[in-house]
């Protein structure tokens, strides 16, 4: 790790926005340079200190601190007066001197190494730091806190939004409050512009389109609040999860429940179950048999089954949110596979809960249609009916790749797009 500062500027009267890299190398640094950078897509060197400049930029061996100025040039194209300028990719190799006569010996010592950068940011008048990119331009923000996290949502002036900035941070929070057991982190959504239903997530950033309505920050919030990593069997878990809570969760006194007309609607034994495609040729295990849509639909129906399963066998005391929050204390640093998901099962509803859950996820089987009881007294609306209509919508989502929010990520991460529809 190489401790870096990182001054950012917006140049006066122009369309450049300016990156200056200070580096503070040890004292037994022999070797530094710089192999690549991002000088594509806008990006361009505009000067260094204390670098012979080469093929690659390659240290003097004087300069304690030696500095790289990169500018980017702002495209025409803006998200309604929003913009978004990813910092730039500093790569290479350092190489230190004699090493320690006791301690540990790092690689360090003995051949040149790739580098990492621990960057201290900057930034001079207009812009913000945020998640390894800076935003500028006009937009307001809106903050809330959640058991010390920070969730701010990120409103282009010149969008119009299909929900209130208001109510969008009060579901974001909300969705936080409720999937607990992750690490701190702040986290940060972004309005776009365009009047569809759509959004994206990454791992501390998720985009919603202005013309979505609240179900998709539901969604995108549970993207961000969840932080286990999975094995090849559990990956249909991250979109199912998101799609129950986004598609059967709203928020009412700044919690999430669940839809009363989508409980009746899954639960009424005249209503068709499953509902939607049933994915009868798809194991959700098994990836390979899965169609654009599996993990979220039947993977997000055998959650709804789950949580009915859970409520049942433990009198109401284990839900669905007390299994997000035991994958996420689980799941954070490895892959979790499916036997130890069914362990956390098991610990929360007993071993028939667990044998209950095993062929719908190694098998083809669809669960059966739960029953309402399990989530308490049957609601009704005002008028005393339980008419489902205009509550059957569910999320799906396509998975496309853009360039990494980190600026010193190896490759890009992947984000899911959500997109809302009739199924």
């Amino acid at each position: 790790m190489v401790p870096t500062t990182l001054e950012v500027e917006r140049l006066d009267g122009t369309d450049k926005v300016q990156f200056r890299y200070t580096f503070d190398l040890p004292n037994d640094t022999t070797r530094f340079e710089i192999l690549s950078t991002s000088q594509d897509d806008g990006y361009s060197i505009t000067a260094t200190t204390g670098f012979s400049e080469g093929q690659q930029l390659t240290w003097d061996g004087k300069t304690a601190s030696p500095s790289l100025t990169l500018e980017y040039t702002l495209p025409n194209d803006s998200n309604a007066g929003l913009r978004r300028v990813r910092t730039p990719f500093v790569g290479g190799q350092i190489e230190r001197g004699d090493p320690p006569e006791e301690g540990h010996v790092d690689m360090v010592y003995k051949e040149p190494v790739n580098f990492d950068l621990d960057t201290t940011v900057e930034v001079t008048g207009e812009g913000r730091y945020v998640a390894g990119t800076v935003v500028l331009g006009s937009y307001t923000t809106y903050t809330e806190t959640s058991y010390g996290q920070e969730i701010t949502l990120f409103v282009p002036d010149g969008v119009d939004m299909a929900v209130s900035p208001e109510d969008a941070v009060t579901a974001l929070v909300a969705t936080e409050r409720t999937i607990q057991g992750d690490p701190h982190r702040d986290t940060y959504v972004f309005v776009q512009e365009g009047q569809i239903a759509a959004g994206g997530a990454g791992s501390t950033t998720a985009r919603v389109f202005a013309g979505s309505d609240l179900e998709i920050y539901i969604h995108e919030q549970a993207h961000l609040d969840e932080v286990a990593y999975y094995d090849r069997k559990m990956g249909w878990f991250t979109e199912a999860s998101a799609t129950y809570y986004g598609s059967d969760f709203y928020v009412v006194d700044g919690e999430l429940r669940l839809k009363p007309a989508k409980l009746l609607e899954r639960t009424d034994p005249e209503t068709k179950w499953p509902r939607g495609d049933h994915h009868n040729d798809s194991v959700l295990a098994e990836p390979s048999t899965w169609d654009s849509k599996t993990d979220y639909q039947k993977g997000s129906r055998l959650l709804f089954a789950l949580d009915a399963k859970l409520r049942a066998a433990t009198d109401g005391d284990a839900t669905i949110h007390d299994l997000m929050r035991r994958v996420n204390e689980e799941g954070g640093y490895r892959a979790l596979n499916y036997t130890e998901f069914r362990g956390i099962v098991v610990d929360l509803g007993g071993e028939g809960t667990g044998s209950w859950l095993d062929p719908y996820v190694l098998t083809s089987q669809n669960p059966p249609q739960p029953n309402a009881s399990a989530f308490g007294p049957t609601p009704t609306f005002a008028n005393g009916t339980t008419n489902t209509s205009g509550d059957s919508r569910e999320t799906f989502e396509f998975g496309i790749d853009i360039p990494s929010e980190d600026p010193q990520a190896p490759s890009p991460r992947r984000w899911r797009s959500t997109l809302m529809g009739r199924l």
